[in-house]
């Protein structure tokens, strides 16, 4: 039961990633900044990483 609630998690986390990557690279196009690759890329490591500062308890 807790793989299949975890697995479940992990996948609205994902699709939250994807939708709040496409709303920061609409931000950054706004601004005038081009998306490179190097800039997805810290986008994705940025969106992806889990750390102290970013957990909510």
């Amino acid at each position: 039961m807790n793989d299949s609630v975890n697995r479940m998690n992990a996948q609205l986390t994902r699709g939250a990633g994807r939708m709040q990557k496409e709303i920061v690279i609409e931000r950054l196009r706004a601004n005038g900044c081009r998306i490179t690759k190097q800039r997805l890329m810290l986008l994705d490591i940025i969106l992806e990483e889990e750390c102290a500062s970013c957990n909510r308890e």
